[in-house]
């Protein structure tokens, strides 16, 4: 009977201090994890920094039969919290209406590492360019004028379109082509714009036209882009399952690309206006002296075969994290700051001047 009764005495007792015990072990459990992510905070930002924010308007975007999609012109969105303003020929910046036949007229063409994601009108790589020109003029040197060209998302094929477009008012001395990896991605032009023209504008981020269900879905995202360690979580997802390219389709983006440099040059000599093709390098390369650019030499091969002049831009990089200790790429964003632009801005300044001086020159 004792016994009995002891044992189920114990037994009540434990388990009432189990069933106590179990909002404490979830407390320090909760505790131990919020512990733990708070210093995993801490130290994505001190190793890779914090995390921009996202302010609306976002780019909205609208039909183009030739290129898919276009920015809205005469309009204003943001990327970050720098504001972006389209001109009247669909680009960002300024539209130098004023510029003048005797001027050096600079067409940049390429992707959102040209149209500057990130970073403020003033520090895009075309602004650092005519800086840089301007900063070289003199009694024998024509003003610079330089067309940002650049829009996000944008591949060769569709960056030689926008330059068909605007032959007949920019009248460029000189085109330069910032290639970058991804220009090789194949676009369904065609389909694109078939699908802007049935559902109107929409906003580039989000895919459809805006709407409060959007909004509010991007807001929710917002919360989680504010902390660094998930966004490095992201990108480590990201690198880790994004899908290797098929011999097949890589071959033939290095065709469609050739293709592409044979019309550039074609353009050049009927309109009269002479070529760079700026190879602008993977962040990743830059970070690591020892890492090999697998897609440079191909290109410059290319360049060869059609007789355009090609400019690498990773040693220009690399000498500049090599001087400053630190890689100028925007945190969890892998486009680069206004600092990496000047650079390049600056190197290609120079090497226009070598390559093509009666066009800068009166």
């Amino acid at each position: 009977m004792f016994r009995m009764t002891g044992g189920r005495g114990s037994t009540d007792s434990s388990a009432r201090r189990g069933a106590r015990g179990w909002p404490w072990k979830l407390a320090a459990l909760a505790g131990g994890a919020l512990a733990a992510f708070v210093v995993g905070e801490v130290a994505a930002r001190a190793l890779w920094g914090a995390p921009m924010a996202e302010r609306e308007p976002l780019m909205e975007v609208r039909a183009n039969a030739e290129r898919g999609f276009e920015m809205v012109p005469d309009t204003v969105h943001f990327t970050y919290l720098h504001a972006v303003h389209v001109n009247g020929l669909g680009l960002r910046g300024p539209e130098h209406a004023d510029a003048a036949p005797e001027d050096a007229r600079v067409l940049v063409l390429g992707d959102s590492l040209v149209y500057g994601q990130g970073v403020g009108e003033d520090e895009t790589l075309p602004s650092a360019l005519e800086r840089a020109l301007s900063a070289r003029a003199g009694a024998e040197r024509r003003r610079a004028r330089v067309w940002n060209g650049g829009v996000r998302s944008y591949n060769t094929e569709q960056e030689l379109a926008l330059l068909e477009e605007l032959l007949p008012r920019v009248r460029p001395d000189v085109v330069v082509l910032c290639w970058f990896a991804n220009d090789l991605d194949r676009v369904d032009v065609q389909g694109m714009a078939r699908r802007l023209e049935a559902s109107g504008p929409v906003v580039f981020d989000w895919n459809a036209p805006a709407s409060d269900e959007l909004r509010r879905s991007w807001e929710k995202r917002q919360l989680a882009r504010s902390s660094a360690l998930v966004m490095k979580l992201h990108d480590v997802w990201t690198d880790v399952t994004w899908p290797e390219v098929a011999a097949a389709d890589a071959d033939a983006a290095w065709t469609r690309f050739d293709a592409s440099l044979g019309r550039l040059a074609a353009l050049a000599r009927e309109h009269d206006f002479d070529v760079l093709v700026s190879v602008v390098p993977l962040a990743a390369l830059v970070a690591d002296d020892t890492a090999v650019d697998s897609t440079t030499p191909r290109v410059r091969g290319a360049c060869a075969a059609h007789g355009v002049a090609v400019l690498e831009l990773l040693p220009t990089l690399r000498a500049q994290r090599s001087a400053d200790g630190r890689r100028h790429v925007l945190p969890y964003d892998g486009h680069y700051d206004g600092a990496a632009n000047a650079a390049m801005g600056e190197q290609i300044a120079e090497e226009l001047e070598q390559r093509f001086p009666r066009r800068l020159r009166r």
